[in-house]
């Protein structure tokens, strides 16, 4: 038979390994770079589609993301889907004719452009909670050869489980290389945002009237557009992964006492 101790002495170390994978856990981290993606087949979109309308839906590795028009758009009387978002091969001239393509010219990488005062939303399809650190982004201009300002800003919302409200964040848009593309830019977000365990993250974009007003509907005239790419997202540990953990600590600290064995 096991002596007492031999047996704490074990717990211990099987404690000790499973904190140090639960401590892992948020370096294992699932970055959406649009490089690869499944469409949700649907009567109106097709398997090899890289153009979204409203209500279309596809696969980026663990996430499934749901493209949406305006608020506004969707309250008109007469709605349909429109034109909302599509993948963007960078290096495929012709996308760039159609869709004003951020980023450098010699560059060969994919991301998603939302257009028309669109949003998607990005949601774990086992439906377990996730956090966001950072993403890049930029604004999809309506033409080439404007101005170097900035547009509008990415509107980041948050729905978190127990919360009466989404969390929101918004960021200026970055400006243009020399050459007059408008830039990626990474935007890490702060540590309360970064923390919370979202159920799922809706991004749009606003566009600045004259007055630097930040407009998503009638007045916005399809002009609030953004581009994402390298979405850096965790998987939240469970909680019942935590509870055993706790249990197995309590557990560890009654037989010591039991045992009379030094802290």
């Amino acid at each position: 038979m096991n002596h007492p101790l031999t047996s704490l002495r074990r717990l211990r170390r099987a404690l000790l390994a499973c904190g140090m994978v639960l401590a892992a856990a948020p370096v294992l981290a699932d970055t959406i770079d649009f490089e690869s993606h499944t469409n949700l087949v649907s009567p109106v979109l097709s398997a090899g589609d890289t153009a979204y309308a409203g209500r279309d839906q596809f696969a980026v590795g663990a996430y499934v993301a749901s493209v949406a028009d305006s608020v506004y758009a969707q309250s008109l009387p007469d709605y349909e889907p429109g034109a909302a978002g599509v993948i963007v091969d960078h290096s495929d001239r012709l996308a760039c004719n159609i869709v004003t393509c951020p980023g450098s010219f010699f560059n060969s990488t994919h991301y998603y452009a939302g257009l028309n005062d669109s949003s998607v939303t990005l949601a774990r399809a086992d439906g377990k909670a996730f956090s966001l650190s950072s993403l890049d982004f930029a604004f999809v201009a309506p033409m080439y050869d404007l101005p170097n300002l900035s547009y509008g800003q990415l509107v980041l919302s948050a729905t978190v489980a127990g919360a009466a409200s989404p969390v929101t964040r918004s960021l200026n848009f970055p400006g243009q290389f020399l050459d007059g593309n408008f830039v990626f830019d990474t935007w890490t977000l702060d540590s309360s945002f970064a923390g919370l365990q979202i159920t799922s993250l809706n991004i749009s974009a606003c566009a600045f009237d004259a007055a630097m007003n930040c407009l998503n509907g009638a007045d916005s005239y399809g002009l609030a557009q953004f581009a994402i790419d390298n979405v850096m997202l965790s998987a939240v540990p469970e909680p019942q992964t935590w509870a055993m953990l706790a249990a197995g600590a309590a557990l560890l600290g009654a037989r010591r006492r039991r045992q009379g064995e030094p802290a």
